[in-house]
């Protein structure tokens, strides 16, 4: 299974670091919708010093606007 994931051999997956990389993000939410491409970059970037990375998603916080209540709005646009 961790083969087909990308681990390229038995030594690797036993003594590389593994480094959990959380992706916080919502295409509904053009605060952080950019999240995913940046955790991808991490991960290369983890990769390319030796690493194994696994990014995984998270809960992202939004705010009561991008969620479709008043929450943080001051004003009465929606």
């Amino acid at each position: 299974m961790l083969y087909a994931a990308g681990v390229p051999d038995k030594k690797t997956m036993m003594t590389a670091p593994h480094v959990g990389i959380a992706s916080v993000w919502w295409e509904g939410n053009p605060c952080n919708m950019h999240l995913l491409d940046l955790g991808r970059e991490v991960k290369k970037a983890v990769e390319k010093n030796g690493m194994l990375g696994w990014q995984y998603n998270t809960i992202g916080i939004s705010d009561g606007i991008t969620m479709g209540g008043q929450g943080t709005a001051s004003s009465g646009d929606h």
